[in-house]
């Protein structure tokens, strides 16, 4: 028990944390796009610097910002395109964030300079997206050394004045002492309290959804728990009523041939004996539905010869119903897969199809191949299935039909979600539908699964 709780702990870490690292991605791309926007504030502060204070190396230092950043978030864009952000490129980017920013404070001022405060959001997006508390202080090391380096060389002289004169901004010094250090301790001090809220903002968030998904996996846990047993008790019940039905069907039939041909007993017989097979039929293919699919057993299967079989076998049915039931041929299209499962599913369609055709139309059964999957279509000409009731024809219960039972297209797409594969309904602007089952053509290992 202890280990099951251990694991279940676990998971909802691991969904925690693959939560944030998506949300993390959301926000590096939107911090790549923000940065877009640098550049040409960075172009209009070179051109002032050039303008009212034209300092060489300040010139040359500005300039070759405007080149990095701009590099940087050529090659981090094209990277993103291929690759998700991880803790790493949040980390790096954050760093290459506040080197960028340390070097826009020394030319704007030092420790004057107007544009320190924008240390503090920089601190705070540290804490919030990095969740290796060592990585957040590793950035946070950056503004804090230069706020020091700074200060310390405004007190001791040993950095010269660095204010633009169109700031027209008194030198730190002359400020006094105390003004310096009230500077440098209150930003290094709403530093550390930034990073550290944004920690504090991660460490809840993760609880609130460690949380949240462990009520969840308890009510999913009680939910299934309490299914099995209403399928369960279903599937007993099922079984006892065809018990019980089988002998009813036995004494009906034996009841028919004793029955005058043309008289109200056997017509009321027969009526009997097919209302009696409906209900066998809804209680097979509850069943089969009710009860997990057993495993895969795999091979490599002609998809062409099984739609050439499934035909044949259905050839007698289409001609009762005034059908052509017609295999599209074309080049032979082979599969890793359980033929008889697929053959099952393959049958529900094509009687589906049957049934929703008129007299004198056709329906045509084919299949196809691509590189890495293939599909299996049935086509029928009959009057197609409105848009709003496609989503629904795959909801356990509902059907279109008058005798249906609403069971069969559930059982044929777990079949083929079994496989790793698809089964969507597609209806025509002019009539008819389309039912296409697309595979993989190698199989892949797969559970037992509830339909």
């Amino acid at each position: 028990m202890a280990d099951t709780e251990l694991k279940a702990s676990r998971d909802a870490a691991d969904a925690a944390e693959e939560l944030w690292r998506w949300e993390t991605h959301e926000l590096v791309i939107r911090m790549f796009r923000a940065r877009v926007l640098l550049v040409p504030l960075l172009l209009f502060v070179l051109v002032a610097f050039a303008v009212f204070d034209p300092i060489p190396w300040k010139l040359a230092l500005l300039a070759g910002t405007v080149v990095l950043v701009t590099g940087m978030f050529v090659l981090e864009q094209r990277r993103l395109r291929r690759t998700r952000a991880d803790q790493l490129t949040v980390h790096v980017n954050l760093l290459f964030a506040v080197v960028m920013q340390s070097l826009l404070i020394f030319v704007t001022g030092g420790i004057a300079s107007p544009l320190l405060v924008v240390y503090v959001p920089l601190a705070a997006l540290a804490g919030l997206s990095l969740s290796q508390r060592w990585r957040a202080l590793t950035v946070l090391a950056v503004p804090v050394s230069v706020v020091v380096a700074l200060s310390v060389g405004a007190w001791t002289g040993w950095l010269p004045t660095m204010i633009p004169a169109f700031f027209q901004l008194d030198n730190p010094v002359s400020q006094g002492h105390a003004w310096l250090f009230t500077r440098t301790g209150v930003l290094l001090i709403v530093l550390l309290i930034s990073l550290f809220a944004g920690l504090g903002v991660r460490s809840a968030f993760e609880r609130v959804v460690r949380g949240a998904i462990e009520l969840r996996r308890g009510a999913l846990d009680t939910l299934e728990s309490r299914n099995r047993e209403i399928l369960s008790t279903s599937v007993t019940i099922a079984h006892e009523l065809k018990n019980p039905l089988s002998s009813i069907q036995g004494l009906a039939q034996l009841m028919a041939r004793r029955a005058e041909a043309g008289s109200k007993d056997r017509e009321r017989l027969d009526v009997m004996l097919r209302e009696i097979g409906r209900m066998t039929t809804v209680l097979d293919e509850f069943r089969n539905f009710s009860r997990p699919l057993s495993g895969l057993t795999c091979t490599t299967v002609s998809l062409t010869d099984l739609v050439s079989s499934i035909v044949t076998l259905h050839e007698g049915t289409a001609a009762r119903r005034g059908i052509t039931l017609l295999a599209d041929e074309g080049m032979a299209v082979e599969a890793e897969c359980d033929g008889q499962k697929v053959k099952q599913a393959l049958v529900n369609l094509v009687q589906n199809a049957m049934e929703a055709s008129p007299r004198g139309k056709q329906v045509h059964v084919g299949a196809r191949q691509t590189d890495q999957q293939v599909t299996l279509y049935v086509a029928d000409a009959g009057p197609g299935v409105d848009a709003q009731l496609l989503d629904k024809l795959f909801t356990p219960g509902f059907t279109t039909k008058e005798r249906g039972t609403g069971i069969g297209l559930v059982v044929a797409r777990s079949v083929v979600e079994q496989h790793g594969g698809t089964l969507t309904l597609e209806s025509g602007a002019a009539g008819g539908c389309t039912a296409t089952i697309t595979l993989p053509r190698k199989a892949r290992s797969s559970p037992e699964v509830q339909p």
